[in-house]
């Protein structure tokens, strides 16, 4: 009797699909939605399939999983990941040049999509774009704007150029270091 009765209970849940299906993992489907910024045109999960040894996708998986620990939502994470609209080359160098004109400062940030590096000090912008909301930061962006690169010389990044008083001054930078406080004392 007990065995008709396991082996019933058995034929009900492999005929009614009950037995062990896995669901995919809040991970699984960030990396299903995220394109991979290396520039192989892929999701994470399958440029990870093709290429496992992508050093920009390792970036992001870890910075992933890192937001997942403080709490966020897949939703925020898919929304930190997503690219901004970047103005043309012709709307950045107009914003310089009204900006400065009108005695504003000006903080370009020179990056690169693909740059692992420029991935992680992502937080450290959007801080600096929270810390100085009255200063212009302009986002230059290496693929999009290389005459700006080529205009200003700038052949390493991330790296911020703040435009004060007629002035260039330049700053390469890691997540390591202290960017905020490097821009309190020029801007003091």
């Amino acid at each position: 009797m007990k065995i008709t009765l396991a082996l019933g209970l058995l034929a009900i849940l492999v005929f009614t699909g009950c037995v062990a299906q896995t669901q995919p993992s809040v991970t699984s489907s960030i990396e299903d939605t995220i394109p991979c910024p290396c520039g192989c045109e892929l999701n994470l999960r399958d440029c990870e399939t093709y290429d496992p040894t992508c050093q920009t996708r390792a970036v992001v998986q870890n910075q992933i999983g890192r937001l997942e620990k403080e709490g966020k939502s897949p939703q925020e994470i898919i929304t930190y990941f997503e690219q901004p609209e970047l103005p043309s080359t012709q709307e950045i160098l107009t914003a310089i040049a009204t900006e400065q004109k009108s005695g504003y400062t000006v903080i370009l940030y020179f990056y690169s999509e693909t740059c692992s590096t420029c991935i992680e000090v992502k937080p450290l912008i959007k801080d600096i774009e929270k810390r100085f909301p009255h200063i212009t930061l302009l986002h230059i962006e290496k693929r999009h704007h290389s005459t700006i690169f080529s205009q200003y010389g700038i052949e390493t990044y991330p790296q911020l150029m703040v435009l004060l008083d007629g002035e260039e001054i330049r700053k390469e930078f890691s997540k390591n270091d202290d960017i905020i406080t490097f821009l309190e004392e020029i801007l003091s």
